[in-house]
């Protein structure tokens, strides 16, 4: 288990945001949240589902990431951008962002959709397994996945990791 601190002076835009994520080798999940003007980003690599990570922000006072217009779209797409991950590994990172099984439209954890960045800018139609979305880290647009998904860690390609890292809220 490693464990670093990074800070930068990068602007966010907004001042409330969470996130929470998946790769192909393991389900990783992102969290972040606000206090004394600061913006803190926890990774967590773990095998993960959807609720489980959501479960796990929760208990960190958190939740999974809200993007809720461009703003907040730049500003993620900005830390994808900048963060370290191994580029050559595709990840997915799970968001908040669920569809309602019983009628087919999609919600932040707990509240309507009114902005959205889908892939090919089409959203998912009602799906019998893939009710929970991601982010994509290669060009930042969401889609659907399956919420129970669970796949089993690489650990050449995904160290136990976890980073905390600081943003000033310019």
């Amino acid at each position: 288990f490693f464990l670093f601190l990074v800070q930068t002076s990068l602007s966010w835009n907004s001042t409330k945001k969470k996130v929470g994520c998946k790769s192909k080798s393991s389900f990783l999940f992102i969290y972040l949240f606000i206090f004394s003007g600061k913006v803190r980003i926890k990774v967590i690599q773990d095998n993960s589902t959807w609720d489980e990570a959501l479960t796990y922000c929760e208990m960190m006072h958190s939740r999974l990431l809200w993007i809720e217009d461009e703003s907040d779209q730049n500003a993620v797409s900005m830390w994808l951008n900048h963060s370290s991950f191994d580029r050559s590994t595709p990840r997915s990172f799970w968001i908040g962002l669920r569809q309602s099984v019983l009628f087919g439209f999609w919600i932040w954890s707990d509240r309507m959709v009114n902005w959205s960045n889908w892939k090919d800018e089409k959203i998912p139609e009602k799906s019998p397994f893939n009710h929970c979305g991601v982010i994509d880290r290669k060009d930042y647009t969401w889609r659907n996945e399956d919420c129970d998904q669970k796949l089993v860690p690489s650990v050449r390609n995904c160290p136990v990791l976890s980073v905390l890292i600081h943003f000033n809220i310019l």
